[in-house]
């Protein structure tokens, strides 16, 4: 545990249109886990641009390829880059100028901080800054703060200080007249838009006057959203991530991501995940898929959701929930799934389910073996999204109909925390049965989520080896069902690859692949995730 928590680590993503295959770099001296059938580890890799051309020894490289630039990584653990099958790039773009401090110190350090952001950012970017810190003494001392004061820090952007319960906000003159709050705005039934003795808003709201920091008043220009979009692309990056699953992909961000990529400004690949119903899927349907736009943009897959997550009892479970509402109704319905499925399927577009509860998966299950039964698709690769429940009579078809799960570790870990209130004990402990479904299906994916969960495919592949927060066990009640290194690591490369039907290209370091690998400093797979 010790050494993934402080792991620190150098990524090096290569990802450069070209199809030569005389290599002009070779990588010496690693430790290179390739993933292949063989499990092989090789010691070099020689690349041409974007594209692996051979591997093996470091002697063998330098024999073979003297006038390739040679590129030491001095013992190096190599793997192949991650693809995280679950995360929204747009809403993690427009996150992006968020700053997350743990307990308020000084203005000094506000004042450093802001100042850094406001640099990055033009004016009309929002920058929020929210303190973790549960003390008092951090509600204490944003009580010391005022929109006088953020205005010395900068009066043009709209900036925002906000305790991590969201009971208590500051505002610089410029988000309040964004958010058009004025000392004649109306007052909140249970909360306050502060005014001083003067009549004059102290930039303080308290309570539910902290609602009106709606982020749907946030509209961005298109120039704004190439910016954040450009930035987040990079940002993810610095993570080890090579390729997005997208399940919030329409016509708008779809041409954003375009024009990135037409300037070469878009470092990963994104595999666009479209939402059925939506006119953006109709205009596909119609067109047909979009296999590999400049190698950098796929569109090929729709998403349903058939349920939501335990936080609002919004899963969808055979058993009730102890408190009222006790049934879930389904979002999209099982006839939705059905019409959306055939579309799909005659337009080989793949589907991607929500099914978080075990009512769900079943009435997923069921509908995708019905039109199976009609449409006789064999590469159907049917993603269940979410999973974090299912009936014991339900892993046998799962592997039958070659479904692959995709998991959530970290939201797994933090709805635990709350179905004690929520299930039955006993229907508690059949929460996250991660390794029966790797077995049922011969894989998992893993999405983290981002931005509304922790971005690091690392902090991920631990909770899906130890079952635990880096503070306290969660699921020891069911240790049998952590994955193992390896298999952690295979749900971000080998699987994640196969379920955008990218095998042939990345998710393992073999010749004629892509060079999107990632440079460790430390042996992810020769260490102890719980010491």
């Amino acid at each position: 545990m010790k050494h993934i928590r402080n792991l620190i680590f150098a990524i090096l993503i290569l990802a450069i249109s070209s199809c030569g295959k005389v290599p002009d770099k070779i990588f010496l001296n690693g430790k290179i886990y390739t993933l292949d059938k063989d499990n092989t580890i090789a010691e070099a890799i020689a690349v041409s641009n974007d594209e692996i051309v051979d591997i093996g020894t470091s002697k063998d490289m330098k024999d073979k390829y003297s006038s390739a630039q040679q590129i030491d990584l001095k013992g190096a653990t190599v793997v192949p880059g991650f693809i995280d099958c679950d995360g929204n790039l747009i809403e993690f773009a427009k996150n992006l100028p968020n700053i997350y401090l743990t307990k308020y110190k000084s203005f000094h350090e506000l004042d450093s901080v802001l100042k850094v952001y406001t640099k990055k950012y033009d004016n009309n970017i929002w920058i929020k800054v929210m303190y973790l810190s549960d003390d008092e003494a951090t509600i204490d001392s944003l009580l010391s703060l005022n929109k006088d004061k953020l205005d010395k820090i900068d009066s043009l952007h709209n900036i925002y200080v906000i305790n991590n319960t969201e009971e208590v906000a500051v505002c610089n003159s410029a988000m309040l007249k964004t958010l058009k709050i004025n000392d004649k705005t109306k007052q909140p039934a249970n909360g306050e838009i502060e005014i001083n003795a003067k009549g004059e808003l102290t930039g303080f709201l308290f309570d539910d006057a902290t609602d009106m920091i709606n982020e749907n008043l946030r509209v961005y220009s298109k120039e704004d959203m190439l910016m954040l979009v450009e930035k987040a692309a990079n940002e993810l990056t610095k993570y080890g991530i090579i390729e997005v699953h997208d399940r919030n992909v329409n016509r708008e961000s779809i041409s954003i991501f375009r024009q990135l990529i037409d300037a070469n400004k878009f470092p990963i690949k994104m595999y666009a995940v479209l939402t059925s119903g939506d006119e953006t899927f109709k205009e596909y349907l119609t067109k047909g898929i979009e296999e590999n736009y400049k190698n950098k943009l796929t569109v090929r897959a729709v998403s349903l959701d058939y349920d939501g997550g335990f936080g609002f009892q919004d899963a969808a479970m055979f058993r009730e929930y102890l408190n009222e509402p006790k049934i879930k109704i389904p979002y999209n319905s099982e006839k939705e799934i059905e019409n959306t499925l055939k579309d799909a399927w005659d337009k080989n577009f793949q589907v991607d389910i929500k099914t978080v509860g075990d009512k769900a998966v079943n009435v997923a299950l069921n509908t995708i073996e019905k039109v199976r039964s009609d449409k006789n698709s064999d590469n159907h690769r049917t993603i269940l999204q979410s999973v974090e429940f299912v009936n014991e009579n339900d892993y046998q078809k799962i592997s039958s109909l070659k479904i692959i799960p995709s998991i959530k570790p970290e939201t797994t870990l933090e709805d635990s925390k709350i179905l004690p209130e929520l299930i039955s004990a006993d229907n508690n402990k059949n929460q996250g049965q991660w390794q029966k479904l790797y077995q049922s299906a011969g894989m998992v994916i893993t999405g983290s989520d981002f931005p509304f969960q922790q971005i690091s495919p690392l902090l991920q592949m631990y909770y899906l080896t130890t079952r635990q927060y880096p503070i306290d066990t969660v699921l020891s009640q069911v240790d049998n069902q952590r994955l193992s290194l390896p298999d952690a690591l295979k749900s971000y490369t080998i699987f994640a690859a196969y379920s955008g039907f990218e095998e042939k290209l990345r998710g393992t370091l073999e010749k004629g692949k892509k060079a999107d690998f990632v440079v460790l400093s430390d042996d992810i797979l020769n260490i102890n995730p719980v010491s």
